[in-house]
């Protein structure tokens, strides 16, 4: 599947003259800590992160030092598999996507990935999602089920896909659980790739439960 395939979100442009508090609130109205920088003729020049503008009180996107833009982006007509890797190796949370000029023409989010993985039929139960990657001739769904089981844990849904190197695949589970600290082990130590992965562990179940109990005390 190529990226051009894929349903993105709309992504707001900055703009080199932009101001660095309005590039901040435009990070806060869509939930994003990375935005991609666009000149006035719409070619890429970068990727701003919140961290590199957080403590500036003025001055515009210009001012920045040269070079200090993350300059990753890829092709509209790469293949989804190179994408969800480098997403994670670099800790993105957007992917400029330009054409061979180029031109900046939209973004990918970590949320577009995760709907594009989970799909419609696994909205329907709760749990979380790993994509795996392996030699075409090592799939076996029987032994990928057994790993599962093996953790008491169910494979809800998957979905296979060739990669975009000969011989290789994409494999893209959903489980029962929203923990998947122990399938991850499970499945690195039979020598699977975890490409991607989106899941609550039990420090974030008990971050909530302790922010719900705090809310609740709020309210007496």
């Amino acid at each position: 599947m190529r990226i051009a395939q894929l349903q993105h979100s709309t992504v707001p442009e900055v703009r080199p003259g932009d101001a660095f508090h309005t590039v901040r609130e435009m990070m806060m109205d869509v939930r994003l800590f990375d935005l991609p920088v666009v000149d006035p003729m719409g070619v890429f020049l970068g990727v701003i992160q919140f961290e590199q503008i957080q403590e500036r009180r003025s001055g515009t996107i210009s001012q920045l030092p040269e070079g200090s833009l993350s300059s990753v982006f890829m092709d509209e007509e790469d293949l989804l598999g190179r994408l969800l890797r480098l997403m994670r190796t670099k800790n993105m949370g957007i992917m400029p996507i330009c054409n061979p000029l180029g031109e900046y023409r939209f973004c990918i989010t970590s949320n577009d990935l995760l709907n594009w993985v989970e799909g419609e039929s696994m909205l329907a139960q709760p749990g979380a999602v790993m994509s795996l990657r392996m030699a075409t001739h090592d799939y076996s769904l029987a032994k990928l089920a057994r790993i599962a089981e093996s953790n008491r844990a169910m494979i809800l849904n998957l979905r296979m896909h060739d990669d975009e190197q000969p011989g290789m695949c994409l494999v893209h589970l959903k489980f029962n659980l929203m923990d998947l600290s122990q399938l991850l082990s499970g499945y690195e130590h039979f020598g699977y790739e975890i490409v991607y992965v989106s899941h609550e562990t039990r420090r974030d179940e008990w971050l909530r439960d302790r922010y719900s109990s705090l809310m609740r005390y709020l309210e007496i």
